[in-house]
């Protein structure tokens, strides 16, 4: 689904050397998207289960509501029947786990990648009177951004300019540098263009790309900034890692769950743009896996581009994750 989602670990040593590996048990998306619910949960928890290798991170995928609100939006009663039927799933997945009898002896995440926003037909920002694109290339994701990279002999600033003129006319986007996507963690890394636009929540830009208009002539949209409220995902949590009764009103981002779940597994932190000090508050001071204040960074610090250390562990823990967009791969990994 994007370039490099085959799973490739990566994991640092003592000694700061790396070493890659490959899950001990996965399926490919191509295998398993015919494949029924039922199924990948039995998967899943035979992985966890297996009497000589017996996984301790485990993942598993499921594609809706993403595809469901990219038709229809987020509002749609049709979602609502996707979002009750992600729920007895749910269900499901979490009646066998009892059944198993390791419901209590696992962490248990369930998280989505990211929200959506309804957009009206009505609402498509056509960029084509800004600039000439045969100035430049346009690298697309969804029509909610682009990134523009301009060709042989044209000036980056010539062109931000023009659709630094296009922002003021129009108002439903954004233009920045590349320099200037901090925010994002966007500023060094060589697969970013340039130039960026992000379009305002609820507006696309006239690609349209994963916009399908329905008979109501609206659709679903995301990959907007993520600090729209519009944007924020959803995270539940239960486990022996995890306090019980507890309701955080503390906003976390998804690349803190890297340094999260590394902790409580035990293993060393590869680099990342996460921080532990955004999650310590909904983790037990105890537990199979202790964590140790020492390593927590201040949480009044914003993120940055610099790795994390990592958390030491005493007891190896078990994830199982269902990350709630985007794919159908599932895996597993046996770190011990």
């Amino acid at each position: 689904m994007w370039p490099g989602y085959y799973p490739r670990l990566v994991a640092a040593d003592g000694n700061k050397t790396t070493s890659t590996y490959h899950p001990s048990f996965w399926e490919r998306p191509e295998y398993f998207e015919s494949v029924p619910w039922s199924v990948k949960v039995d998967k899943i928890i035979s992985w966890l289960t297996d009497s000589k290798k017996p996984v301790n991170l485990a993942f598993l995928y499921y594609s809706e509501p993403d595809s469901q609100q990219h038709r229809d939006g987020p509002e749609d009663k049709e979602t609502l029947r996707v979002v009750r039927e992600i729920d007895r799933r749910i269900g499901e997945l979490v009646r066998k786990l009892k059944n198993a009898d390791i419901y209590d002896a696992i962490n248990l995440i369930i998280i989505s990648d990211h929200g959506m926003k309804t957009v009206s037909d009505n609402k498509v920002i056509d960029t084509r009177k800004m600039a000439d694109s045969s100035l430049y290339t346009t690298v697309i994701g969804l029509s909610s951004s682009r990134q523009l990279w301009p060709k042989s002999g044209v000036s980056v600033e010539d062109l931000y300019l023009k659709f630094k003129e296009g922002v003021r006319s129009n108002g439903n986007f954004q233009v920045f540098r590349k320099e200037e996507m901090g925010f994002l963690n966007y500023t060094t890394n060589r697969r970013v263009a340039p130039i960026i636009l992000l379009a305002n929540p609820g507006y696309v830009f006239e690609d349209l790309t994963g916009c399908y208009f329905n008979y109501r002539r609206v659709c679903g949209m995301h990959g907007y900034d993520p600090r729209s409220p519009e944007m924020h995902a959803f995270f539940a949590a239960r486990g022996p890692n995890f306090k019980k009764g507890f309701v955080s009103t503390s906003p976390i981002q998804n690349v803190d769950l890297f340094p999260m779940i590394s902790s409580i597994i035990g293993i060393p932190l590869a680099p990342n743009n996460g921080s532990l000090a955004h999650t310590i508050h909904l983790l037990e001071e105890t537990g199979p896996t202790r964590i140790s204040q020492d390593f927590v960074e201040d949480p009044s610090q914003s993120l940055q581009d610099e790795p994390n250390r990592a958390v030491p562990g005493v007891t190896l823990s078990i994830f199982l994750i269902a990350i709630g967009l985007e794919s159908h791969l599932i895996m597993g990994i046996v770190l011990h």
